[in-house]
């Protein structure tokens, strides 16, 4: 029984504490297939420092956030080298799109900050494009009913020549159905005048000439081009202000467009109108 108590002890304080090289994923996503090494990988995560004695939650709260794998570990001194309030990349080595995706969910945004996450990549095969859609949608569902103003976008999986041809195949099937489906919903988006959420599409951008020797990793040149193809993503869509004027749901001046009854025209005329001849008396 003590052994009992105390293996359980331990298992709690491992997955609630957070280490110095990053923390373990714990949280299960129900209904879908998961990794065979889901819960055990570590995460790393650099950010900016946040200012938490700061009354005002919109200026301590992140601007940018990164979820994905070890191909975007390198965004960070992209990030750093740009004026964003405050940032967070959060990767690790291995990491499945049920790894990145619950992490996602508990992403601490700015009320019209930049979330990217990456489609997947690591397991895919064993998800499929269903099941990979399947939890792509759950958490941008999940993160638009927190932010509804944030912008989203969502990365393409990248060529693999290392992985064989069952993972090319696969590849681009889930790219063609992430692609297709998040068209639709951003339709969705812009008729509720939420944020947006986009594809990022690296076909063409990362080819097989862009990957290391492992065959899966990129190289100097594949790294560069991935970050800008990111941060320009970034730059465009904080760039971006749209008028939510005409939304009552996100404008908080219900008013702004009030105007006195006596200096608007009124909606029948005063004077009455001569009675029209209807066509079958004619």
């Amino acid at each position: 029984v003590e052994a009992n108590c105390i293996t359980s002890f331990i298992n709690t304080l491992t997955n609630s504490t957070t280490m110095e090289h990053g923390r373990y994923m714990h949280t299960p996503s129900p209904g879908v297939a998961r990794s065979k090494n889901y819960g055990k990988r570590r995460v790393m995560e650099y950010k900016t420092s946040h200012d938490k004695s700061s009354r005002d939650t919109e200026r301590s709260s992140t601007r940018v956030a990164i979820y994905g794998d070890s191909l975007t570990k390198y965004l960070a001194q992209d990030l750093s080298r740009n004026d964003f309030r405050s940032w967070t990349v959060a990767c690790g080595r291995g990491m499945s799109i049920d790894d990145i995706t619950a992490h996602a969910v508990d992403a601490e945004l700015h009320s019209e900050g930049v979330l990217i996450l990456q489609g997947g990549g690591n397991s895919l095969t064993a998800f499929g494009e269903r099941d990979t859609w399947k939890l792509i949608k759950r958490c941008l569902k999940s993160v638009r009913k927190t932010y509804p103003l944030a912008k989203i976008g969502v990365l393409g999986i990248t060529v693999r020549p290392g992985e064989g041809e069952e993972f090319e195949k696969t590849r681009r099937l889930t790219n063609q159905r992430i692609s297709r489906k998040i068209l639709r919903m951003n339709k969705k988006f812009k008729k509720y005048h939420w944020g947006s959420v986009e594809y990022i599409c690296m076909d063409g951008i990362i080819e097989e000439s862009k990957i290391g020797k492992d065959g899966i990793h990129f190289n100097q040149e594949g790294y560069q081009l991935f970050n800008e193809r990111i941060m320009k993503f970034i730059n465009s869509s904080l760039s971006q202000k749209e008028d939510l004027s005409f939304s009552p749901k996100h404008s908080g001046n219900y008013l702004s467009k009030w105007s006195p009854a006596s200096s608007r025209s009124p909606l029948v005329s005063a004077t009455p109108s001569r009675k029209r001849r209807r066509s079958h008396d004619i």
